[in-house]
């Protein structure tokens, strides 16, 4: 011990200093656990994104793989044809037309389906592409 110095001053000093460090330690522990939860969330909230993400192309795909609708785009014509005021959106036109009265005149049990005549870039119609070939190769014959 040093000669004149206060052995119970010192130790308490000491004390007081690991007190101190202690607090400093203890609020260090708390903002790391609080970083961890944020960094769990944060986690979770990006796995959920990315599940709901793949959720949602895996429905699509199955959705677009059973489609029973036919899509009609306006044909190309020559331009003779075009010339004659036949344009490609005027056949597509008619050809969906002539699909619709098919779909009217066939006699089947399943319930008719409408067709939808919206013509511009792309015309659909509800009409199953199986019974469209259907009905075009029994007109043919």
């Amino acid at each position: 011990m040093a000669a004149g110095g206060d052995p119970s001053g010192a130790a308490r000093a000491v004390l007081e200093k690991h007190g101190c460090l202690i607090d400093i330690q203890c609020r260090r522990e708390r903002e790391e656990l609080a970083n961890v939860r944020v960094q769990r969330i944060t986690r979770w909230l990006i796995l959920s994104a990315v599940a709901a993400l793949l959720g949602g192309a895996a429905w699509a795909m199955v959705s677009a793989s059973r489609s029973n609708s036919l899509v009609l785009e306006p044909l190309s014509v020559p331009p003779a044809l075009e010339a004659r005021g036949l344009t490609g959106k005027v056949l597509s036109a008619r050809l969906l037309d002539k699909l619709a009265e098919f779909e009217r005149g066939s006699l089947t049990m399943r319930a008719r389906r409408a067709v939808s005549a919206t013509i511009g870039r792309t015309t659909s119609s509800s009409i199953s592409a199986g019974r469209a070939f259907r009905l075009a190769t029994a007109r043919l014959r």
